[in-house]
């Protein structure tokens, strides 16, 4: 009885002290006084974001909504610093997570064009070496790696454990994990990998002589026009970037929770931009018929029933055909959809973690009250 309890008082130091590290590292939520009146549509917009913040214990929120091609509402609201206090602006530079796909597949769509290639073509055309020694993964199609119905797989959740502390590089990391990949069955069905995406980034390094990074970086910035937007490389010096975070998991509080690069450069996730990018894109996605983008565009819509290739279909409203892509990683949230039919789209991002849900919910209340 009496190792039992001092057993018991030692689970219990334990968790006291756990409980007092978590309040030491962590930060008082923000909470935002909502508007006193509410006349009109900029009115209600403003108090949905103030009730999505402090329902959801957001530390700072960025929402964009584009109509024929102009933008009809933008508003930022919380910290890019809980420390800092810092103001969150659409110039403020915060990881997307898994946006970073549309803008591989884009920019993916283009370089085969130049190539004499399309995205039903065999992946084996951009690296004769990966199909000599995997075939198999060879022949797959590009569009089959976009739509995530290659049979390709990530590393389990465990095997983050045994990693090498330090980033890979997007080659070693590639070669590392092909050996890994069970296709042989030719289970095609549908399976979110991010590997897919680090496979394709990897296909255009090795065909082009440049890294993935100066690939996109220059593309984005002379192509898109999109200044504050970029992926990280190993040589690179990482911006001042919007902090992220998540709910402790006892206190109503804040915790950092920074965003960490599986690998540099990072196709899948490892974009940094920006509101005012963001919207930019979207507005040509919007008009893809006539915008910028549309040769890109037309070379993943390959299929009128389903998304264009690296983009998701994302259930919001009724009778809607809304393309985009969630993004979802560390302290990070973000959410871009779009309608072309409606010329329609929203770009949501938050540098705290979406436990809630509210990306989504976000967007059909903005919809419900624009009566898209």
């Amino acid at each position: 009885m009496q190792s039992l309890k001092w057993i018991l008082i030692g689970l219990a130091t334990i968790f006291a002290l756990f409980l007092a590290k978590e309040w030491w590292q962590s930060f008082p939520r923000v909470n935002l006084a909502p508007p006193v009146s509410v006349k009109n549509h900029q009115d209600q917009l403003d108090s949905i974001l103030i009730q999505t913040i402090n329902e959801h214990h957001l530390a700072g929120l960025a929402v964009g909504v584009i109509s024929n091609s102009q933008v009809l509402y933008k508003n930022t609201l919380g910290y890019e610093s809980l420390d800092k206090k810092d103001s969150l602006t659409s110039q403020s530079k915060i990881h997307v997570a898994s946006i970073s796909k549309i803008f591989l597949a884009l920019y993916l769509s283009s370089y085969l064009q130049e190539n004499g290639l399309n995205i039903l073509d065999s992946i084996k055309s951009l690296s004769p070496e990966l199909n000599s020694k995997y075939p198999e993964i060879g022949e797959l199609s590009f569009s089959q790696i976009l739509r995530h119905q290659s049979g390709l797989r990530d590393a389990s959740f465990f095997s983050g454990f045994f990693r090498k502390k330090n980033t890979p590089n997007l080659q070693d990391f590639v070669w590392s994990q092909l050996p890994k990949q069970v296709n042989g069955k030719g289970d095609l069905s549908y399976n979110y990998a991010d590997f897919n995406y680090e496979l394709l980034g990897y296909l255009l390094e090795k065909d082009s002589g440049l890294s993935y990074d100066n690939l996109l970086n220059r593309w984005l910035s002379e192509d898109l026009d999109l200044q504050n937007s970029y992926f990280k490389g190993n040589s690179q010096e990482e911006n001042p970037v919007v902090m992220g975070y998540r709910k402790t998991y006892i206190w109503k509080r804040l915790k950092p929770h920074p965003f960490t690069h599986q690998v540099s450069p990072y196709p899948s996730s490892g974009m940094i931009s920006t509101l005012d990018d963001l919207i930019k894109v979207t507005t040509q996605l919007i008009r893809a018929d006539l915008g910028m983008l549309k040769s890109n565009v037309q070379a993943l819509e390959v299929n009128e029933k389903e998304s264009w290739a690296g983009f998701q279909q994302i259930a919001v409203g009724p009778e809607s055909n809304w393309m985009g892509h969630f993004g979802g990683q560390a302290g990070y949230s973000s959410l871009l959809i779009f309608d072309p039919e409606k010329e329609f789209g929203i770009v949501i991002l938050s540098n705290t973690r979406d436990k809630g849900n509210f990306r989504i919910d976000l967007a059909r209340k903005i919809i419900k009250i624009l009566e898209v």
